[in-house]
């Protein structure tokens, strides 16, 4: 017998019941009207319609070389789009920016066999003239349905360039291209000239040697000058402006001073080795172990490892920027025309990230060779060199080398007791110079691609280099590439 609230419930259950059966059978709720089409067998309200058809795919394809030569950044692979025998288009991304767009069309039958069905024009070959030491990533843009796909990316790395230049210190009068009064050029703008060059060309030195590059400058004045740079704030000006222009982040290897008086105020200014920490390691720390002459140390002679100035009363992020305590060997003697001590060249090693293990010697010098009258120069520049090329070079011999040591160098001359070197490039006293493999064996077997920066030639028109418009300093730059010659190791 039921009692008049169970009968209810028996009601209330079977309403519900009922509303369920109705949805399942008609894919409508009676509540909303809308179909329900989270069940096994949605109703015909729930299909959407015809699908798409599927991609066969997105591009495919490789970017099977980057590599330098004499005519430019050589760029090679090949590309498909699975959804059409026809070629397709690549863009080519330099340093992460569109450069060009071109047709995979060349012949390559070994895509062709790997690939049946789709022939053999799917191949890509350019040159891209005013590259050097870049990344390159090529995108293959995609047909059909589908989307562009990156097929890879690579980098030119079996070479090694530098650039050689005597930025001429903190120089801001110069002599006007008609031989008639000065002009003023702030030693800023001229640093700025070597990024911008950098950036217009896409040339990124692996090692920028610089003379004359001043470290450290004190005026006695009663106001500010802003004409007195903070320590090191001419090298964070350089790197902070080639990386604002190419991306490129260089770091301080060393810098090696002297002292210079002038009058009241003074000079601390030298020998400076830059170089593109994404491409290189500075290996010198490992290389050159021990505990380093002090920078200051005006006693020491002969080649010896050396501390850089320090970096005091400047801010962090420009210390920051040098390789712990710019350790870089150093040749130092006594000058036999006045009896002064002398600094002689500097030199550092590196590695390419590349092909770790594989190391570098980069020598930088600034020489005084005597005069015929023997009234001023210095007569041991010359054995000093030889000196510092013997002792870095025997300090490498546990190590892989990657190429002959390479001496930047403002020679005020020729070079000399240097047989075993031959003349890379040069202009007027400025030298890049390659030790010969028969003394130097080492793992590159290089051909050479070089520049003169600016390229116009100075003239009786003007006693510096360039116009005053393009001027670096009173010296043209000096820029190699070597690069990996065919059939080398």
């Amino acid at each position: 017998m039921t009692t008049k609230s169970s009968r209810r419930w028996i009601r209330y259950a079977f309403a519900v019941s009922t509303v369920l059966v109705l949805t399942n059978l008609s894919g409508v709720t009676a509540a909303s009207g809308r179909p329900d089409c989270d069940v096994p067998n949605p109703p015909p309200a729930c299909d959407p319609g015809p699908k798409p058809p599927k991609a066969k795919g997105n591009p495919i394809g490789h970017v099977d070389s980057v590599a330098s030569t004499s005519k430019g950044l050589h760029i090679t692979g090949w590309a498909i789009d699975p959804d059409t025998a026809a070629a397709i288009d690549v863009q080519i991304l330099v340093d992460g920016k569109l450069v060009k767009v071109t047709t995979a069309n060349t012949d390559r039958p070994d895509v062709g066999a790997a690939h049946p069905g789709f022939g053999n024009a799917h191949g890509f070959e350019l040159t891209l003239s005013a590259r050097r030491h870049t990344a390159v990533c090529v995108v293959g843009l995609n047909t059909g349905p589908g989307a562009n796909r990156q097929l890879g990316c690579d980098r030119e790395e079996r070479s090694v360039s530098v650039l050689d230049l005597n930025i001429a210190g903190l120089g801001e009068k110069w002599r006007n291209d008609n031989g008639q009064g000065d002009a003023t050029i702030a030693w800023r703008d001229r640093y700025r000239r070597v990024a911008h060059w950098m950036s217009r060309t896409g040339t990124l030195p692996d090692v920028i040697a610089l003379q004359e590059m001043p470290v450290l400058k004190r005026w006695v004045t009663l106001l500010p000058d802003a004409f007195d740079p903070d320590p090191y704030e001419a090298h964070a000006l350089l790197i902070a402006q080639i990386k604002t222009l190419t991306g490129a982040n260089y770091r301080i290897a060393y810098a090696s001073t002297d002292f210079v008086a002038e009058g009241l105020n003074h000079l601390y200014q030298g020998r400076t080795l830059i170089y593109n920490a994404d491409r290189l390691r500075n290996t010198t720390s490992t290389v050159a172990s021990g505990q380093p002459v002090p920078d200051s140390d005006t006693s020491t002679l002969g080649v010896q490892t050396r501390s850089s100035l320090p970096c005091f009363f400047s801010d962090r992020a420009t210390c920051a920027l040098i390789d712990g305590d710019g350790r870089h060997w150093v040749e130092a003697h006594i000058n036999s025309l006045n009896g002064r001590w002398t600094r002689g060249p500097a030199a550092a090693t590196f590695e390419i990230k590349a092909y770790p293990g594989n190391h570098i010697l980069v020598i930088n010098g600034h020489q005084h060779p005597q005069n015929p009258q023997r009234t001023e120069g210095d007569p041991e520049d010359a054995p000093g060199l030889r000196a510092l090329v013997n002792a870095t070079w025997a300090a490498l011999q546990p190590y892989q080398k990657f190429i002959a040591p390479i001496i930047a160098a403002d020679f005020n001359g020729d070079p000399e007791l240097l047989p075993d070197f031959e003349t890379a490039n040069a202009a007027g006293v400025d030298f890049i110079l390659l030790g010969k493999s028969e003394q130097f064996p080492a793992r590159l077997s290089p051909v050479r691609e070089g520049e003169i920066i600016p390229s116009s030639s100075p003239g009786p028109e003007w006693p510096h280099c360039g116009s005053v418009g393009t001027l670096l300093s009173d010296h043209c730059a000096v820029f190699v590439q070597f690069i990996h010659a065919p059939g080398g190791r």
